[in-house]
């Protein structure tokens, strides 16, 4: 999807899903996540935001379950790339 204004100069509050709630309630979800720290470096904003994104994104989801999908595949893939070196260690061919 991509970005859609809303003018409030036209008197115009909502176009299709579109309006300020939904912004809105993301920086109240991040605001009261945020505010047991006394303050962030940049680049730990940053990550701290993309977090709370994801978790506002998959609020409905069972986290646990995602989280153990992701590091299930992590696992695999790092599985996968000892293979190809143990593979590559003992043949001539690569």
């Amino acid at each position: 999807m991509g970005t859609t204004r809303v003018f409030h100069s036209k008197n115009e509050f909502v176009r299709g899903k579109s309006h300020v709630n939904g912004i809105e309630a993301i920086w109240s979800f991040a605001n009261r996540r945020l505010a047991k720290f006394n303050g962030l470096n940049d680049e730990n904003f940053i990550m701290h935001l993309q977090e709370y994104e994801f978790r506002y994104n998959n609020r409905d989801k069972d986290l646990v379950k995602m989280l153990t999908k992701m590091v299930n595949f992590l696992t695999l893939l790092a599985r996968i790339d000892c293979f190809i070196i143990a593979v590559y260690n003992r043949c001539d061919v690569w």
